[in-house]
């Protein structure tokens, strides 16, 4: 992350008098007295030039004279500040700061008051309050109370809100701090309509369009300051309360990005609800609008009037200009869209104002029963022609639950208000590299101090302070949500996600940290096995890991350690961000002759332990290593490489394992050819690839080799082995939407050159019936089949509940059922001159071919049934498996 990105200055404007504010005056100084966390800062970053924070045009005038005065520059930066100023440099601080609060003309005022109709003395809620000289200001809440802080008097302040008169208030030092401001409302006459064949809002909506494309052609971006409050209530009482304050960013294509700076959260530290939360805040008059995960055709798209049914309303006048009130909705309930209003200003044909809400039709993934949420947004101009957000207001309510467990439905809401715009001024780059709308600073949660500088809170009314007096701090989610049901105990589901942000190290107890890598396993050779991983950070480049286990029917242990040393972000403009790892290691362990990636050792080991036959063969391998890699986010390129010098040796069967509920003797382990090994191994991975079983999903590609590079070691072999791994989704249907329909490759190829050893061979997976993950043969069961020689490829494509929508079974879609076609091909032969290397597989080298269907989220719980046809055998075969979203 850049400097410029978390620099305080970024949100402070210059007044008319080109003078810096005072908090941009007390910036500076704050970062002058945090010298040590910014010089730490900027060494981390490779740059020793701390002039880039002052080069913001809101801050020049205080950066400047820091600089000439010599403060700041790049030769003084190693040991400058503290270390060459002294007890000066801090006496010099400590007077700028008191310079400032004795300067009457940059004392802050608070002034607070309510928003009145002035014939009805109703209070008027989501009233905007905007700063004419910094932009800067708030909106009223919910009663029309509202709190607005001025940094430097006199200031002018516009109160805006549409069906009254626009006030423009003068605020001196003289002016009281609690001061209600009355509205005059204007009525304006319903003209007659003619009618046409085409509704008027359809022409009025051509004009917003073809106005926006005017006015942010020449936008390159923009960015604000947000302040949000979310809160959450499970039957009417408040469970969760948070609040942020963070830095927004927009741009014309990837929408917008918020950098979270302070948090703060009711009760404390509590974790994140996993199906309501603090929303970022989009841009209505986008083309494109995120939310809830779908991807919805915002009001004012260019192909708008294709997908929506535009219809005017009534009219209500700002400013003595005429306001159109258009309802739109969606004309097909299958198109991913919004039903509302907006307010259109006539003349300037621009959106004063939006109500909005995703279209009811929108098919939410498991476990989710109905989700509604409700948008309200308002713009302002910044200048004289660019329309801006001020605010948005979102009221919603979501039940979920699965069969047998029910769970009681959470009601949220969340005041979000923007200011402080800047317009064509470069966002961070790093935040839009990825998909995640929200990113946290490190220490979001410690930043307090910034609630306190923030101009643009919004009060709480007085019901919601109660709330907040009487919310239990002991109380968390689960117990606010608790499951009903007979299947209450078994099918239960997460509430709450965790993450670094969420939870710190210091937050985990030694018990958590102690089991929480405990590792159980069973084999044909080991027996029951009983392991401990551990990985623990020494400090914030070092990690160090280590595992130990003991098989209880073999008398060799198993363990190994190592460290990673990880470097971070470098300056190199062809790979920024980018980062990196060097891991050595060493491990002497039983380990399996190949990779499954259907099939985990855990599950194996669960499997094995009832009785079913063990799916893995093995051998026993002492090892030595040293890995490196470099990734680099922006080209989503992985490079890495690494060398090992191994011992290899086979393991006997251990006859007396047998299942603890099938008493079958297990199969012989077959032999490996022993000696040792110096490997060299290299790959590339472009894009992701995903690597957990039974997962579809994502697009990457990672082309790897394996070269013994000492063949006189007694191993006495010489071979490269070379292996590709792909995955691509293409979607094809609802494809603004969080689970979009769409079709999944998964392909796998292995080949080899020299005198390939048995344990470097491939396999084809097939199921372990009743269960067939995507990746496995499902009509093929058994054993997997080997080969030194190795391609496959495996396809599905997800129509979830798009058959059952098309044939209007409601019920049937919003309860989850989707539907599934699936198909796999490949083989797995010898190479020139090998014998067929597995004796116990029941299938021949030849290809195999079969496709199949599914039935997916059986219940609304993550279960399939499948229905797979082998065209080999022409039979039918019957699995179950695990609907994971894709």
């Amino acid at each position: 992350m850049s400097p410029t990105d978390w620099a305080y200055p970024l949100g402070v404007r210059m007044n008319r008098k080109n003078k810096p504010s005072e908090v941009c005056k007390v910036v500076a100084v704050w970062d002058l007295i945090n010298k040590k966390r910014l010089k730490k800062e900027w060494e981390a970053n490779g740059d020793n030039n701390l002039t880039g924070v002052y080069e913001n045009p809101r801050c020049t005038v205080i950066g400047k004279r820091l600089r000439e005065k010599g403060y700041f520059n790049a030769a003084t930066m190693s040991d400058t500040l503290g270390e060459r100023y002294g007890l000066f440099f801090r006496c010099f601080c400590i007077g700028i700061v008191l310079m400032v609060l004795a300067d009457p003309s940059y004392a802050q005022r608070i002034f607070r008051g309510t928003i009145i109709d002035a014939e009805t003395n109703e209070t008027l809620p989501a009233v905007t309050l905007q700063i004419l000289e910094t932009g800067g200001g708030t909106i009223t809440n919910a009663v029309g109370m509202y709190e607005l802080d001025i940094l430097q008097l006199p200031a002018t302040v516009v109160i805006r809100h549409i069906g009254y008169e626009t006030k423009a208030l003068f605020l001196s030092e003289n002016t009281q701090s609690n001061l209600d401001i009355l509205l005059v409302p204007v009525a304006y006459e319903l003209e007659e309509v003619v009618v046409t064949d085409e509704d008027p809002a359809y022409n009025i909506m051509r004009k917003v369009i073809e106005r926006k494309k005017l006015d942010r052609k020449h936008v390159t971006a923009y960015q604000a300051q947000t302040y949000s409050r979310f809160q959450l209530y499970s039957d009417f009482e408040l469970a969760q309360m948070r609040e942020t304050i963070a830095n927004h960013y927009w741009l014309p294509e990837q929408g917008t990005r918020s950098l979270v700076r302070a948090r703060r959260t009711k009760p404390a530290r509590s974790s994140r609800f996993r199906f309501a939360s603090t929303q970022h805040v989009p841009d209505f008059y986008d083309d494109t609008i995120y939310l809830l995960g779908l991807e919805l055709i915002g009001p004012t798209h260019p192909k708008a009037l294709d997908v929506y049914k535009f219809t005017l309303g009534g009219l209500r006048s700002i400013d003595g200009k005429r306001v159109y009130d258009i309802y739109f909705g969606p004309h097909s309930g299958h198109d991913t869209a919004l039903i509302g209003h907006v307010s259109v200003l006539d003349e300037e044909y621009v959106l004063l104002e939006i109500t909005a809400r995703p279209s009811p039709d929108n098919v939410l993934p498991a476990p989710i029963k109905e989700w509604d949420a409700h948008y309200q947004q308002q713009f302002a101009p910044l200048g004289d022609s660019l329309w801006l957000p001020v605010d948005l207001r979102v009221e919603g309510s979501v039940s979920f639950g699965r069969l047998g467990v029910a769970y009681p439905s959470a009601q949220y809401k969340q005041v979000s208000r923007l200011t402080r715009y800047a317009v064509n001024v470069p966002p961070p780059d790093s935040l839009f590299l990825y998909d995640d709308f929200v990113t946290f600073e490190p220490n979001v949660d410690r930043q307090d101090y910034l609630f306190r500088w923030n101009p643009g809170l919004v009060p709480m009314t007085p019901a919601e302070i109660e709330d907040v007096v009487e919310m239990d701090p002991r109380k968390g989610l689960n117990r606010h949500f608790r499951p009903i049901g007979v299947l209450a105990n078994y099918t239960a589901i997460a509430l709450q996600e965790e993450s670094a942000e969420e939870s710190p190290p210091e937050s985990v107890g030694l018990f958590e940290r102690v089991f929480s890598g405990v590792r159980l396993g069973n084999t044909r050779v080991q027996g029951v096995y009983l392991g401990m991983e551990q990985h623990q950070s020494i400090s914030r480049n070092i990690d160090v890991f280590g595992y130990g286990g003991y098989g209880f029917k073999i008398d060799e242990p198993s363990y190994g350690g190592g460290l990673t040393y990880n470097w971070g972000v470098l300056n190199t403009p062809a790979f920024y961000p980018h980062r990196g790892f060097v891991r050595v290691g060493f491990d002497q362990r039983f380990d399996e002759q190949y990779d499954s990636r259907a099939y985990s050792s855990i599950a194996n080991g669960v499997m094995t332990y009832v009785g079913w036959e063990d799916y893995f063969d093995y051998y026993e391998q002492n090892r030595r290593f040293v890995q490196a890699g470099i990734v680099s986010d922006r080209l989503k390129t992985t490079l890495a490489a690494g060398f090992s010098r191994e011992t290899h040796a086979g393991v006997e069967t251990n006859v007396e394992e047998k299942g603890r509920f099938f008493g079958s003797r297990p199969r012989v382990n077959p032999g490996v050819r022993d000696g040792d090994y110096d490997l060299f191994s290299a790959s590339v991975e472009i894009g992701s690839v995903p690597d957990a079983q039974m997962k579809a999903g994502g697009n990457g590609l990672k082309i790897g080799l394996t070269r013994n590079v000492n063949r006189f070691k007694n191993s006495g072999v010489s071979f490269t082995r070379y292996e590709a791994v792909g995955s691509l989704t293409i979607p094809t249907l609802y494809r603004r939407r969080s689970w979009p329909n769409a079709l999944h490759l998964r392909f796998y190829g292995a080949t080899y050159k020299g005198d390939l050893p048995l344990q470097f061979n491939s396999i084809l997976d097939v199921a372990r019936h009743p269960i067939a993950p995507f990746g496995a043969f499902k009509s093929l069961s058994g054993l997997p089949i080997k080969g030194a020689n190795m391609w496959s490829v495996f396809w599905e494509h997800d129509f979830s509940t798009a058959l059952f929508e098309y044939l209007g079974m409601w019920a049937v879609a919003k309860g989850g059922l989707g539907i599934t076609v699936h198909g796999a091909h490949g083989q797995a032969f010898a190479g020139k001159g090998h014998q067929r290397i597995d004796a116990f597989s029941l299938y021949d080298e030849s290809v195999q071919h079969e496709v199949g269907l599914s039935l997916t989220h059986l219940f609304n719980l993550p279960l399939r049934f499948d229905v797979t046809r082998n065209l080999n055998a022409h039979r039918l075969y019957f699995g179950v498996g695990i609907t994971k979203k894709l």
